[in-house]
C-alpha cells in the first residue's frame, strides 16, 4: 500500500494528540478520535488503527482493545504508541497471540514514529526524502572529514613543535658567535627549514581543500533539507486540495440524490 492512500485512525487515550500534525504534514489523512467514540468507527474505513497514550494507566485498556481487535480478525493493522516509558508489560504484549502490527515506546523524535508506520503501511513521502536515512551519507562523509582534518592539524602543530625544539639550541649556538663554525650547519639547518615550511604550506592547503570540501557537503545537507521540507509542504497541499475535492463532490452528488 502507498502511504498516501492511508487513512490513519488516530485513538489517543490522554487526549494529546501528540504527532497528529506530523502525520498530516507528511501526507497521511488523519481522523483523530477519544477511546470513548471507538465504538463509532466503521470497519474498512481506514488503513491502520494508531493507538497511543502516555499515563501509565492507559496501558491495560490500550491492551484490551488491541486484543479485541485482533480477536476479531481484522484486517486492519494496528500500532501502539506509548509517548513515556514503559514497565515490560508494554513490550512483552508484542509476543502474545493477539499482539499489535507495530510497538513503539517512549520515542525521541518523529522520525522513530515514521519510520515504523512506513515499514506497516508505508510512507507518503517519496524514498529518496524519507527522515534520518536522507542524510546518513552526507553525515558520514562530513564526519570523515572533520577526523582528517583534526589529524591534519594534530600533525601539522606536533611537527612544528618539534621541529622548533630540534633547531633552538642549533639556532643559539649559531647567535652566540660560531657562526662560522657551524656556516655549512647554518645552510643545511636553512635547508632544513625551507623543507619544513614547503610541507606545512603543503599541509595548510590539503586543509584547506579538507574544509572547502566540508562547506560545500553542509551546503549540499542544507539544500536537500530545504527540498525536503518544501516536498513535505507540496505534499501536504496537494493531498489537503485532493481530499477537500472529494468532500465537495461527495456534497453535490448527495444534494442530487436528494433531490
Amino acid at each position: 500500500m502507498s502511504g498516501g492512500d492511508c487513512r490513519v485512525l488516530f485513538c489517543d487515550y490522554d487526549g494529546e494528540f501528540e504527532f497528529a500534525e506530523t502525520l498530516s504534514r507528511v501526507g497521511y489523512l488523519v481522523d483523530q478520535i477519544r477511546s470513548d467514540a471507538l465504538r463509532q468507527v466503521g470497519v474498512g474505513d481506514h488503513q491502520l488503527f494508531l493507538f497511543t497514550f502516555g499515563n501509565p494507566d492507559s496501558l491495560p485498556k490500550v491492551l484490551k482493545t488491541c486484543e479485541k481487535l485482533k480477536f476479531a480478525e481484522l484486517s486492519t493493522p494496528i500500532v501502539l504508541l506509548a509517548r513515556a516509558p514503559m514497565g515490560p508489560e508494554f513490550l512483552n504484549h508484542q509476543k502474545t497471540r493477539y499482539a499489535a502490527d507495530a510497538y513503539i515506546s517512549n520515542p525521541s523524535s518523529e522520525a522513530i514514529l515514521l519510520d515504523n508506520l512506513d515499514l506497516v503501511v508505508g510512507c507518503p513521502i517519496p524514498p529518496q526524502l524519507k527522515g534520518p536515512r536522507l542524510f546518513e551519507d552526507l553525515k558520514s562523509q562530513i564526519q570523515e572529514l572533520e577526523a582528517e582534518l583534526e589529524v591534519l592539524r594534530g600533525k601539522s602543530e606536533q611537527a612544528i613543535k618539534q621541529e622548533r625544539d630540534a633547531l633552538k639550541p642549533k639556532l643559539k649556538a649559531l647567535l652566540e658567535g660560531q657562526k662560522l663554525q657551524f656556516q655549512t650547519e647554518s645552510e643545511r639547518l636553512q635547508v632544513q627549514l625551507s623543507e619544513v615550511e614547503a610541507k606545512l604550506i603543503d599541509r595548510e592547503s590539503k586543509i584547506k581543500e579538507l574544509e572547502t570540501a566540508q562547506d560545500r557537503h553542509k551546503k549540499k545537507l542544507e539544500d536537500v533539507i530545504a527540498q525536503h521540507d518544501k516536498a513535505q509542504q507540496t505534499l501536504r497541499d496537494f493531498y489537503m486540495a485532493k481530499l477537500k475535492a472529494l468532500e465537495n463532490e461527495k456534497r453535490e452528488l448527495e444534494k442530487k440524490a436528494l433531490a
